[in-house]
């Protein structure tokens, strides 16, 4: 794939007239990768989670808290597959029941999640938005390799699957790019208080984009993609450590993050 495709001027991408733009970023990393195997696929979405995940861990370390188990185990176990260290059968249980727990979430209430499962690897924690979208974005990875290795899933939604996706990344930029209209007090600075409706919804959106906050969200899910395209399976572990001193937002948003 051309180098030319990760080195497009952001501005290029966010097209402040459309809110269209992150369907074409996703576009762009679909024809980046295509061709590409699952595992550099999965390399793309851990090498961003990464990131993502170590902005959380900042923001509720300020609170004395921390990721719950799950998520910390989800996580180690999407990186030792990635690694060679594990098969998808020996996380096909985790996967379902991870993933069980998440809907349990989603719909307010934490009854109908696997109790023993639940006991285990959510009890010491609450996850708020943000950590639940890690929590999904990890599920989802897990129940798509369960999926293409053709073991057994509860959950009609990931049947058939032949290769991995970069729904998580999407979903990680929309919910990123709302937050900055609080990281960066969008309503106060445009005199609207709390309303953002029709034109005036417009102007905040062109602010969050051409700001330097947003732009390098995205710019650090470029360089992540870029360098997962030209990995070599023996750098993997590189890359890992590496991006273990990166966060997707600058430290000075992490807590306030997690108070959005």
């Amino acid at each position: 794939m051309q180098e030319h495709t990760f080195q497009i001027n952001i501005s290029a991408i966010i097209n402040s007239q459309t809110d269209e733009w992150n369907f074409e970023l996703m576009d762009t990393i679909d024809h980046a990768f295509k061709g590409s195997d699952n595992h550099l696929r999965l390399l793309g979405n851990l090498l961003v989670m990464e990131q993502y995940i170590n902005t959380l861990r900042q923001g509720l370390a300020a609170s004395g808290k921390t990721l719950s188990t799950g998520l910390e185990c989800a996580y180690s176990m999407l990186w030792d597959y990635l690694n060679d260290r594990i098969s998808p059968t020996a996380f096909e249980e985790f996967a379902n029941d991870y993933y069980d727990c998440l809907l349990a979430y989603n719909v307010g209430t934490t009854t109908d999640a696997p109790k023993n499962f639940y006991d285990k690897y959510f009890s010491d924690a609450d996850p708020d938005a943000y950590e639940l979208l890690a929590i999904e974005w990890s599920s989802g990875l897990l129940m798509q390799l369960v999926s293409i290795a053709g073991g057994h899933i509860d959950f009609e939604e990931f049947e058939g699957y032949e290769q991995i996706d970069f729904y998580g990344i999407s979903i990680m930029l929309s919910i990123l790019e709302n937050a900055c209209f609080g990281l960066l007090h969008v309503s106060h600075s445009l005199d609207m208080g709390e309303s953002l409706t029709g034109e005036l919804l417009k102007k905040a959106m062109e602010q969050v984009h051409r700001s330097p906050l947003f732009q390098g969200i995205v710019k650090q899910v470029q360089i992540c993609l870029h360098a997962a395209l030209n990995a070599a399976p023996d750098t993997f572990e590189a890359l890992h450590h590496e991006n273990s001193q990166y966060t997707i937002l600058p430290q000075e948003y992490a807590s306030a993050l997690l108070l959005e």
